[in-house]
């Protein structure tokens, strides 16, 4: 004859939720009733034990009755009474007890009832905690836990699968909804049992994918969020979020180094925490360093210095290439810089190298005081726009009518031929790069004679500034300027003097006074004088 327990077993497989008191009704029906011989065989001891405690319990009643007075029929009409409901209550108490728990989704522990069994020892269930868990409602289709007992002894419900990984069990549900597993084991006497109750609610976890897991400086983040039908409340301060898209997502505003991003997804009351860490390469502390072209020999140089990051590889205009950030051989002009450091990061940057055809050649003569053939020349030469004095690597030559006289920087020279004379400036750097500049300087016979200095107080003594030329003139101008720059006197007759007043009017004040004399000999040759005068009254 099969066991109850193994009965109810293979009926409550088929169920997922708590069965109800009809099912039980049903297979008590079905269950085989026992013929009053197996009764006496089987409960032979509970027989003897009876008939045993009656033959007492009437001892005692009629010493009672004796005592008394009672009738013995009262007394033994109460005891059977008695007996009989004990006897139904413990007939029951299975039944009660599974209802009971199934109902309640409720442990009952170390909770001990006595019952009659179906075998021929009379056996206790105890309700202990086999469970290292409470009944409880998972968000999701998997649940996690340990048990006390014996694997052997769960009983699965429909729709769930369960698998031992490293002493803990995972249970799985094919579907959203609830789950009893029962635990039952004989140990002797005893049946051992306990259940726990599983709620899995349909809350399946999004798919979170980065576009990459390291950005490069300024790069934004695209994160793809599928299976997201719940709200998303994003748990990262400092960081901006666009919605491009449905369940895609653009972050800008990460910094240099390891960034947290975090959110949460609810769904059906369930609260998903996801998180993800995305590295931004560091931005390269970057210098360079040029040298010009000279004379577009195609000789200028670039090094580039990073100091904190480790680059891979420069790159000029996407064809000139270096590993170390240094060229050479390279023509004057703007350049396009690409450099690739950490993780395929790419820098770009333009870049200017100068050109050293910027030779300015330049001087000034000056005439000595004492001897009119006598003249200084002052050098005033630049290199882009520098002057020469910082380039060691450029070289003067001077000539006079086309002969070499002089390799320094400012000569002196005494002229010995009347007429023009063409000196000329040539200005080499280093060695391949040269230009030009000259000037004509006429030295004759004749000479003006300028005073600088005049008294127009009207003594009679140098009351008058006047200037004479020994020879003979073309044309001739005078301008006579203070030192705001404007002219207090204009003449284009050299007989004509300056009386000391403004333009005629008013008298000059004493001072400084600048002359410009310009005009043409006979010869037509340009003649132009520079100086200045003091003009004294007392």
């Amino acid at each position: 004859m099969s066991d109850f327990n193994d009965i109810l077993k293979n009926k409550l497989d088929n169920f997922r939720e708590t069965p109800a008191d009809e099912v039980f009704q049903q297979i008590r029906k079905n269950y085989p009733k026992k013929s009053f011989k197996d009764i006496i065989r089987n409960n032979k001891y509970y027989f003897i034990a009876a008939v045993s405690t009656l033959v007492v319990i009437g001892l005692v009643l009629i010493s009672q009755s004796i005592k008394t007075d009672q009738p013995i029929s009262k007394i033994s009409e109460k005891t059977n009474k008695s007996e009989n409901e004990h006897t139904i209550n413990n007939t029951t108490t299975i039944n009660e007890n599974l209802n009971t728990t199934n109902q309640n989704n409720n442990h009952i522990p170390d909770r001990i009832l006595n019952v009659v069994s179906d075998n021929t020892d009379v056996k206790q269930f105890i309700f202990a905690d086999i469970f290292n868990s409470e009944d409880t409602t998972i968000c999701g289709l998997a649940y996690e836990t340990t048990i006390s007992g014996s694997t052997d002894h769960i009983i699965l419900p429909s729709g769930m699968k369960m698998v031992n990984v490293n002493d803990k069990l995972i249970f799985t549900g094919r579907s959203a909804g609830n789950y009893k597993i029962l635990y039952s084991e004989f140990a002797g006497s005893n049946v051992i049992r306990d259940s726990l109750s599983l709620t899995f609610v349909n809350s399946q976890k999004a798919d979170v994918k980065l576009s990459k897991e390291t950005l490069c400086p300024g790069e934004d983040l695209t994160i793809t969020i599928k299976n997201a039908d719940g709200k998303i409340n994003w748990l990262t301060n400092n960081i901006k979020v666009s919605e491009v898209a449905s369940g895609m997502f653009i972050i800008d505003g990460l910094k240099s180094g390891n960034n947290k991003i975090a959110f949460e997804l609810s769904d059906n009351n369930c609260n998903h925490v996801y998180e993800k860490s995305v590295n931004v390469a560091k931005q390269p502390d970057y210098s360079y360093t040029t040298t010009p072209n000279i004379c577009s020999g195609a000789n200028a140089t670039l090094s580039i210095a990073i100091k904190n990051s480790d680059a891979d590889l420069f790159v000029l205009n996407n064809e000139i290439l270096s590993k170390n950030g240094h060229f050479t051989n390279l023509n004057s002009g703007i350049y396009t810089l690409k450099v690739d450091f950490e993780n395929g990061c790419q820098l770009f940057d333009t870049l200017f190298i100068r050109d050293s055809l910027n030779i300015s050649p330049y001087f000034i003569s000056e005439r000595d005081l004492v001897n009119k053939n006598k003249y200084y020349f002052r050098n005033l030469s630049n290199v882009d726009d520098k002057g020469y004095e910082r380039n060691n690597n450029i070289e003067f030559v001077w000539t006079v009518n086309g002969s070499e006289l002089f390799r320094t920087d400012n000569p002196v020279y005494e002229f010995t031929t009347e007429g023009n004379n063409v000196v000329e400036l040539i200005a080499i750097l280093n060695e391949t790069c040269q230009s030009k500049y000259s000037e004509t300087i006429l030295i004759s016979g004749t000479n003006f004679k300028i005073p600088n200095i005049f008294t127009p107080n009207g003594d009679g003594i140098g009351d008058e500034y006047k200037v004479i030329y020994e020879g003979e003139l073309a044309s001739y101008n005078i301008n006579i300027i203070n030192r705001m720059g404007e002219i207090v006197f204009d003449s284009q007759d050299i007989n004509l003097s300056w009386d000391g007043k403004i333009n005629g009017n008013d008298d000059a004040g004493e001072g400084l006074y600048y002359y410009i004399i310009r005009g043409e000999d006979k010869f037509g040759n340009n003649i132009e004088q520079k100086g200045s005068l003091q003009l004294v009254r007392h």
